[in-house]
């Protein structure tokens, strides 16, 4: 192998470690050992690597994420960790004075966690709103998956009344990185395993709260699953969240008049705005997508 080819190798290893650091996640010793024995051995059919594949759908979502939590970052007040416990620890969870009422069968299959998981905030969604009448119960969830292969949920929502939460047992009441005790509640409506609850404080981050969480999955799983990661939907969001517009202006077109008075006045009518700059893949045209959040309202457009 000659030595053109390994410091391209290289290259690729640490254009991929750049990427995730940009988005706060960690790159490890481990991570580069493992994703430099992969291009050594795909480099020069990168670009039909599964990995590859599974890395681009990662980025699709993580835009679309990130973009319907600016459209709705004033609309969530909750983040929320949904985690699926083990029936063969039924006694370990007793003597805690934790009692579940559902185990999945699998908390490694994906497709297992997600069926509960729909269960579980359909639910939730349908007492709140029946409940506090014209309430609407807003969410994004996305799955990840734990070091051991285990799926687990992180959820931003909307208002959830104080009366949806109970306590939670001292044993399992204390952050596992800060060894400090939490906020001592989780939700009564997820029956199937622990819950972790947080009070957003800071809106102009949500993206940040979960977005990350579907490229943190990529990183961890081995080359034989990114097929099927690369399939598997990766986030889910309520039908009433608010969707961001977009339009994507291509080298050469920003003479054209008419389309950029298309993009001012659509401009008008949106609170925010932010753009993404990238290069046409097909060719060597760049494109510059225009991603328009926060509609305003009645008030503000007179």
């Amino acid at each position: 192998v000659s030595n053109d080819y390994i410091d391209k190798v290289i290259q690729a290893v640490n254009d991929l470690e750049n990427d995730f650091v940009e988005k706060g996640l960690e790159f490890t010793s481990e991570h580069r050992e493992k994703f430099f024995a992969y291009y050594y051995a795909n480099l020069d059919k990168r670009k039909k690597t599964l990995f590859e594949n599974a890395r681009r759908s990662a980025k699709r979502s993580y835009e679309r994420v990130q973009a319907l939590c600016f459209c709705n970052s004033d609309e969530f007040e909750h983040f929320i960790t949904l985690t699926f416990a083990e029936k063969q620890n039924h006694e370990k969870y007793l003597s805690h004075n934790v009692v579940f009422e559902e185990y999945v069968e699998n908390r490694y299959d994906y497709d297992l966690c997600v069926e509960a998981y729909k269960k579980f905030v359909n639910k939730l969604k349908k007492a709140i709103e029946r409940k506090y009448k014209g309430v609407k119960f807003k969410y994004i969830a996305v799955p990840e998956e734990h070091m051991d292969g285990a799926f687990h949920f992180h959820i931003l929502c909307s208002w959830i009344p104080e009366d949806f939460f109970i306590p939670v047992p001292d044993a399992y009441d204390y952050d596992k990185v800060t060894k400090e005790k939490r906020n001592g509640k989780m939700l009564k409506q997820w029956i199937y395993g622990l819950s972790d609850v947080d009070v957003i404080r800071d809106k102009s981050r949500v993206s940040t709260y979960i977005a990350k969480y579907i490229e943190k999955s990529l990183m961890i799983i081995e080359p034989t699953k990114y097929e099927e990661f690369r399939n598997r939907k990766k986030f889910y969001p309520s039908t009433t969240l608010k969707k961001p517009k977009e339009i994507r202006l291509y080298s050469g077109e920003a003479k054209d008049t008419a389309l950029l008075s298309k993009v001012l006045s659509e401009r008008e009518m949106y609170a925010d705005c932010y753009e993404k700059k990238y290069n046409n893949p097909y060719s060597d045209s760049q494109i510059v997508k225009k991603v328009f959040t926060k509609r305003k309202s009645e008030k503000e457009l007179l």
